[in-house]
């Protein structure tokens, strides 16, 4: 599905008027009070603080994230400066309950709004000023009043539009750089011949063996069928084989994935929109990604470029095919991964950071 700024209905789901009657009008905190409205636009919000800096605060993120790029995004901001309390504006995750307490306007990152731990909580979206997400907010009941205030509906990372339709993408470090990998892989490719093709099988990188998540769950399934066929290089925590886990770097990361024909590109959710870092790996790396996740992912990626999985017996049947007939494996590695030739405008960090910085200084009213 692609979204179409300006449309309004995209972002409604089917309600009863009961339901809609139900719904919690959307909370604006600011200072240590807060303001109950329907319709309080962003830029009306105010801050008495003669800081002429606007203090930003990360709340709830996952371990190590000092290591991530996102941590550093405002180290060296003219306006915005990190704080570790008396914060303007708070910018959260889900990895965490102390975000709840905040008295000052709340950015959420949710990087999958499937989450249980948002479905199970939907009332929680009255707690946020703004949504950073990747996942289409109409699957989540009684949140249609979020329309203007959400980033990300559905996925696309070409499409960082202020209008309310922003792409975000998962946290992996490939991913941050999108933009200048595609033209090393893609000088890379051109260069590929019968005689200089990676060395290795399939490669697979995974920590989360959750049995909940179908995608979890078929990707071990095919993990452990092509190994039937060659062994599959496990580098992360999950089924790990080669030793030591993979470091979380591009670099380690890169290195790792281009010694691979193939790559397990598997989403932990099918969901149209829902599109993380996973089939990129492969693709920036010269690596054919096995790919199973968004149906809607041939609007965004050549399906010439990756292999579309519909059950673990047809992959492992296609994975056999182009591994034993490399000039046909040539072809598919040499796809250019974009529908257009070329990298989106906006497929950047820099679309990123310019996006998540103008959100900041719109919560904060200075």
């Amino acid at each position: 599905m692609i979204f179409h700024p300006g449309n309004d209905s995209f972002f409604k789901p089917e309600i009863s008027e009961k339901q809609n009657n139900q719904m919690e009008p959307p909370i604006h905190w600011r200072s240590n009070s807060f303001l109950r409205c329907t319709e309080a636009p962003l830029q009306e919000l105010s801050n008495p603080d003669s800081d002429p800096f606007i203090r930003v605060q990360w709340m709830d993120f996952w371990p190590q994230f000092e290591d991530c790029h996102l941590s550093r995004l405002f180290n060296d901001h003219p306006r915005i400066k990190v704080v570790n309390d008396d914060p303007d504006v708070v910018i959260g995750s889900l990895f965490g309950e102390k975000k709840q307490q905040s008295c000052v306007p709340l950015l959420l990152l949710s990087w999958e709004c499937r989450n249980r731990w948002l479905r199970s909580r939907p009332s929680s979206y009255n707690r946020w000023d703004h949504l950073f997400a990747n996942d289409d907010l109409r699957l989540i009941p009684g949140t249609s009043h979020y329309s203007k205030k959400v980033s990300g509906i559905p996925i696309r990372m070409n499409e960082l539009l202020p209008e309310g339709n922003s792409t975000f993408s998962s946290v992996a470090p490939i991913m941050w750089n999108t933009d200048l990998l595609y033209s090393v892989a893609r000088e890379r490719a051109i260069k590929l011949t019968v005689e200089t093709l990676p060395p290795k099988f399939c490669s697979f990188m995974y920590s989360n063996g959750s049995m909940s998540d179908e995608g979890a769950v078929l990707r071990q399934d095919l993990f452990r069928e092509l190994s039937k066929y060659k062994p599959v290089s496990s580098g992360g925590p999950l089924l790990n084989n080669i030793g030591s886990c993979v470091p979380r770097n591009e670099a380690a990361q890169l290195s790792f994935y281009r010694e691979h024909k193939f790559n397990i590109a598997f989403e932990n959710t099918r969901a149209p929109g829902y599109t993380t870092e996973k089939i990129f790996n492969g693709l920036l790396s010269n690596s054919v990604p096995i790919y199973w996740g968004d149906p809607s992912i041939k609007e965004l990626i050549n399906p010439e470029a990756f292999i579309w999985v519909t059950d673990v017996n047809q992959a492992v049947k296609e994975v056999i095919e182009l591994d034993t007939d490399p000039h046909k494996y040539l072809t598919k590695v040499q796809a250019d991964p974009f529908l257009n030739g070329k990298v989106p405008p906006h497929f950047s960090r820099k679309a990123l950071n310019a996006r998540l910085e103008e959100l900041v200084i719109q919560l904060s009213g200075k």
